[in-house]
């Protein structure tokens, strides 16, 4: 298996981020709005999307890294077995629980993906945008230049 470059690590990291993030707003949203059937069952949903892209893309290359320990196949395997019943579990919550929502759990479910589409997109575009609008670039420099001459005017005034 091919190690992930830093590039990949950085938006794992930015999806996980985002998407807890995200969850925590929308379940506090739900919550705080009264609608604790529909916070519960979004929260549920993203808490599946999320086990699964921490389980494949940090677990999984963990266990199977030439230097894992011998019992790695044995943690794989345990690993992958304990999936089946987190979702047996958030299905038969779903359709059998009253005030529990199918849609927003499938909803939940599929933020993180959304979320890891939107973040490499976004990482994929900005150098296409600084080919395109070589003004945003300077822009950002020129910001740059500005906030260090003012922290360096304040910092001898201070």
């Amino acid at each position: 298996m091919r190690p992930t470059s830093n590039k990949q690590q950085g938006l794992i990291r930015r999806t996980v981020r985002t998407g807890l993030l995200t969850t925590l707003v929308i379940t506090v949203f739900l919550l705080s709005g009264g609608h604790s059937g529909l916070g519960i069952s979004y929260l549920w949903g993203a808490m599946i999307s999320l086990f699964s892209l921490v389980s494949l893309t940090v677990l999984v290359p963990r266990l199977l890294h030439p230097n894992a320990p011998q019992a790695a196949t044995f943690m794989l395997s345990l690993l992958l077995f304990l999936k089946l019943p987190f979702y047996a579990i958030a299905l038969y919550l779903a359709t059998h629980t009253q005030g529990f929502s199918v849609a927003l759990l499938i909803t939940g479910a599929v933020l993180i993906p959304l979320v890891l589409a939107v973040e490499a997109l976004r990482t994929e575009a900005k150098p296409a945008i600084a080919q395109l609008h070589p003004s945003v670039e300077t822009d950002a420099k020129l910001k740059r230049a500005t906030q260090a001459l003012h922290a360096e005017v304040t910092g001898k005034r201070g």
